[in-house]
């Protein structure tokens, strides 16, 4: 039985995330009916590096499964561009050992959040909007002094790596 790895993306806007719920369209759910399609089975059951919730897109997402099924890792990542719908897609494909696991074998994960003062294209459903603070006021908007309540606008911290 070989054991893969697999690197995904999506844009998380029409998912209610990763993990299969009953009744929602959800990423694990897509992947795994892909790879079911090209793997001939009843169901390939994949494990994530981690679970994003509903509206959250990744760029690097790695799953793992395993299958006794031979099959090229090219044609893996051509066949489940083909079954995966428009807002998910496979980026790599390859046979690993078979130690490895996405959610244990992970080293880290980077989380990035975007937000923006003003509309963008650019970033349209990938950014949340924030008001600009108020003129006059040291730029420290009208509700700086109440706890939690004003956003970071200037200085967002730059995206972390978490172990």
């Amino acid at each position: 039985m070989a054991t893969w790895r697999v690197t995904i993306e999506y844009d998380g806007r029409r998912f209610s995330g990763w993990q299969r719920q009953a009744g929602a369209r959800t990423v694990q759910e897509c992947v795994e009916d892909a790879l079911s399609r090209f793997f001939g089975t009843q169901r390939i059951v994949v494990h994530a590096s981690g679970r994003t919730d509903a509206g959250v897109h990744a760029l690097g997402q790695v799953i793992s499964f395993r299958t006794d099924i031979p099959r090229d890792p090219a044609k893996c990542v051509l066949a489940l561009n083909t079954f995966l719908p428009e807002d998910a897609a496979a980026r790599d494909a390859a046979i690993v050992d078979d130690r490895f696991h996405a959610r244990s074998s992970a080293t880290g994960k980077l989380y990035r959040t975007c937000c923006g003062t003003g509309r963008s294209a650019r970033r349209s459903g990938s950014a949340g909007l924030v008001p600009p603070p108020a003129r006059g006021l040291g730029g420290r908007g009208r509700d700086a002094s109440a706890p939690g309540r004003h956003p970071r606008v200037q200085g967002l911290p730059p995206p972390r790596r978490v172990r």
